[in-house]
């Protein structure tokens, strides 16, 4: 065969021009369209036909996984490209993969929460992802604590959670870290123990720097994301995040204009 590449199962090139070496390998073209398989494993080659359309039903020679290996036509070789698209081709929407898209950045920047610096290096953060039908969970707590705690923004931020396609929810668990920084307000951290409800400071720090390498991420992979304590609060009080005495909201949005600037506040929340 002259003129023509040919590959083995292993993608390595044979006979880009000029005869091809039969020694070379089990299971190629040979000038005058004959298949050589002497040299083959039988249980790793198959001999199959390919529709018409794609290369005029030409003979083929491929590894068990699919990968041809030699050909007895080389319209094969001229029409491989026609090959694959028939083979591989499809269609999908934007629209369509957007769920899973954004799932998938939502996957990735937990780990970039998960990874990022912590005093000590002690990790007491608890980090998930919610979307689907928990987000109208989310939004209808976030309602429900408007009235209740009578902060009106709360209104808006709900909007927002119904809008978005994910939320990231990171949080931290109580621990003091044993510094006696003063941070807190107490000389201390044996003094600050005393006071269960009193937040360490540098909890509250990691939980910051977590939130920052996170949305630093979904901005390089062009995902629009607000953080909001409030809808963090309500997904607390929900039990979507357990063992935790303060989460954060991260929330996340694929679309045309993000929509989580610009917001209008509605006229029963003024």
């Amino acid at each position: 065969m002259r003129g023509k590449c040919l590959e083995t199962t292993d993608g390595q090139s044979l006979g880009a021009s000029g005869r091809t070496d039969q020694s070379d390998v089990a299971g190629r073209q040979l000038e005058g369209g004959e298949i050589n398989t002497s040299l083959a494993d039988p249980s790793r080659l198959r001999k199959t036909t390919v529709g018409a359309d794609a290369i005029h039903g030409a003979g083929i020679l491929t590894h068990t996984s699919g990968r041809v290996v030699a050909c007895r036509a080389s319209s094969l070789f001229d029409k491989d490209r026609k090959i694959h698209r028939k083979t591989h081709d499809m269609i999908l929407n934007e629209l369509d993969a957007r769920r899973e898209s954004v799932m998938q950045v939502a996957r990735m920047m937990m780990t970039a929460a998960r990874t990022a610096p912590k005093a000590k290096g002690v990790d007491i953060q608890e980090i998930v992802a919610v979307d689907g039908d928990d987000l109208p969970r989310l939004a209808a707590k976030m309602r429900e604590l408007s009235e209740e705690l009578q902060l009106k923004f709360l209104l808006r931020d709900a909007d927002n959670v119904e809008l978005s396609h994910a939320v990231v929810l990171v949080g931290t668990r109580q621990h003091t870290q044993g510094l006696d920084c003063r941070y807190c307000g107490f000389n201390t951290c044996g003094q600050k123990s005393e006071w269960e409800a009193v937040p360490c400071y540098f909890n509250a720090v990691d939980v910051g720097i977590a939130l920052g390498s996170a949305v630093s991420l979904a901005a390089d992979l062009r995902v629009d994301t607000r953080i909001m304590y409030s809808a963090g609060v309500a997904a607390r009080r929900l039990g979507l995040i357990e063992n935790c005495a303060g989460v954060i909201a991260i929330l996340l949005s694929c679309s045309s204009k993000s929509p989580f600037f610009d917001r209008v506040t509605p006229e029963s929340a003024k």
